[in-house]
């Protein structure tokens, strides 16, 4: 499964943003990308 990035997917249509969804979370992944840790 390729991820688009996320400025990717402001561009996708309804149904495509639905199949990303439950792409991920037939793989165990959670429907969204986790939040990256802040960095010094």
């Amino acid at each position: 499964m390729v991820t688009p990035l996320m400025y990717e997917y402001r561009h996708l249509t309804e149904a495509q943003k639905q199949k990303l969804i439950e792409d991920r979370l037939l793989s165990g992944f959670p429907p969204h990308e986790p939040p990256h840790p802040l960095q010094d």
